[in-house]
């Protein structure tokens, strides 16, 4: 209405505002549009930047982008990219704590405050990099964390870390060595194996609830369990770096080379694996269980997870005002 108001009067209108709602109808008004991003720094001082409202139309015009929070990060200093909604739930729930354990006044690890990060769901790593492209289009710093098996996926994490603004180049012969042992034929899990993970996810399912309905979440566990592990990818995502160093061991220092040089472009790796292998000990597989019982045991508080906390924080803060 403010934008029809302004195009029917021929009227200039400065509206200043933190509601993205507000500023997706002024894109779709018929209005001419300038919009100014105003960022205050730490010494007071303000600066300005002023976005190309093409490039907010555009946003507007993609569906995947426009029913994202791409443009919540305009009122943020950070954006980090994060594959799932559970994911961002809990690192926000972490960086909550990070934050609370820190100690007041100028000694602070980590001044920035956890209401200046946005952590933006994408619905997997193919995602990414058209987010973070838009991101960028508005001038908002943005990194990427994914888990540890986009590194099977060559062209789709060249593609984030380019997005991101960092330079694939110099990682690519650390990749190549990296991969290839994990990607070499993997042997067929015979009988025994099979039988040890299923019960151990019939286990995990008991001691969740012994009385709860076979459906859902609780027979996706059972069938994922049951499916021959055909790629060592699985055992990344459930033991992490570890797991790449033991694959890698006539090489691991190829394995710190490219996660290090990942974080230096902008993509911030999940060092456990996965969400979930954060904590294996809840009684909760993947899906909408395992938030609810993670959050529920604190698992938030954990020093492995504040350590990918302080690694996203590592990335993250040099790129905003609040660097020292």
């Amino acid at each position: 209405m403010l934008g029809k108001i302004a195009a029917d009067k021929r009227t200039q209108l400065i509206l200043a505002t933190h509601d993205r709602n507000i500023l997706a109808g002024l894109v779709n008004a018929e209005a001419p549009l300038t919009v100014v991003r105003l960022v205050r720094q730490q010494d007071n001082s303000t600066k300005a930047y002023q976005l190309k409202s093409d490039n907010l139309r555009d946003i507007m015009k993609d569906p995947i982008l426009k029913y994202s929070h791409v443009l919540d990060g305009l009122f943020h200093e950070v954006a980090i990219l994060a594959e799932a909604e559970r994911d961002c739930r809990f690192y926000e729930a972490a960086l909550d704590v990070h934050e609370t354990a820190l100690p007041a006044g100028p000694q602070q690890q980590s001044p920035l405050p956890a209401t200046e990060v946005l952590f933006i769901p994408t619905g997997g790593t193919s995602n990414m990099p058209r987010l973070a492209k838009a991101l960028k289009s508005l001038n908002v710093p943005v990194i990427a964390c994914a888990d540890l098996d986009v590194l099977d996926k060559k062209p789709v994490l060249k593609n984030i870390v380019e997005a991101v603004g960092g330079e694939w180049a110099g990682l690519d012969d650390d990749w190549k060595s990296v991969v290839a042992p994990l990607n070499a034929a993997a042997p067929t899990d015979n009988a025994v194996t099979v039988a040890e993970r299923v019960r151990g996810a019939f286990d995990a399912l008991i001691k969740q609830n012994p009385y709860a309905l076979f459906d859902g979440d609780a027979r996706k566990a059972i069938n994922v369990a049951m499916k021959a592990q055909s790629r060592p990818w699985d055992e990344v995502k459930h033991h992490g770096v570890p797991e790449l160093q033991r694959v890698n061991k006539e090489n691991p220092e190829a394995v710190s080379r490219l996660i290090n040089g990942l974080a230096t472009q902008g993509v911030v790796l999940v060092h456990v694996g996965e969400l979930e292998s954060f904590a294996h000990d809840i009684g909760a597989y993947k899906g909408k269980a395992w938030l609810p019982a993670a959050l529920a045991a604190d698992v938030q508080s954990r020093a492995v997870v504040q350590e990918q906390i302080q690694r996203l924080l590592d990335v993250a803060v040099p790129l905003t005002s609040w660097a020292v």
